[in-house]
């Protein structure tokens, strides 16, 4: 049985101009479109916000504290059972969200993480990512994550754990 989760999206930006519209188009062309959109800018001042504003969503500030502080700022301001991530230099397949949507069906899952396929390598933190499926993976002994190409989880589940402590979130 199908279960009828509610999606939210939460975008995280900082000075995206030159990306973000591409991140925001692959979101509404999805096959599935999400519930909701939480953008989460971190103090951009590139004109980021101007371009997001012409999008359906709801916008948060933060203070550009970090990675994890402004998923756990997304997190908190979604207002839907699940969420699934997406910076504003990436973009999400047209299936992205249905693809890994059915694996919430089984109440076990609390996350569903993946491959990253890296399209602009250059940048720093292009050699970081592909370190996250294994620590995000280890997070979680309580339960099970399913793996998959997207990432998204329930939000019970970040909001009970504190999912994004910055001290998870440190790249040796």
């Amino acid at each position: 049985m199908k279960a009828n989760h509610k999606v939210s999206v939460v975008l995280l930006t900082r000075n995206s101009a030159a990306t973000v519209p591409r991140a925001l188009e692959s979101i509404f062309n999805q096959t599935r479109i999400p519930d909701e959109v939480v953008v989460v800018d971190g103090n951009s001042k590139d004109g980021t916000l101007s371009i997001v504003k012409q999008f359906p969503v709801k916008i948060v500030t933060e203070p550009g504290a970090g990675f994890g502080h402004a998923r756990n700022v997304g997190v908190d301001n979604a207002a839907e059972d699940l969420v699934f991530f997406i910076d504003s230099d990436c973009y999400a397949e047209p299936n992205w969200i249905e693809k890994i949507l059915s694996h919430f069906d089984r109440a076990e899952i609390t996350g569903v993480t993946g491959q990253t396929r890296l399209w602009n390598k250059d940048r720093g933190v292009a050699r970081a990512l592909p370190c996250k499926d294994r620590s995000f993976s280890k997070l979680c002994p309580w339960r099970y994550l399913q793996n998959s190409k997207a990432s998204g989880a329930r939000v019970k589940h970040f909001l009970d754990f504190n999912f994004f402590q910055n001290s998870f979130l440190v790249f040796r």
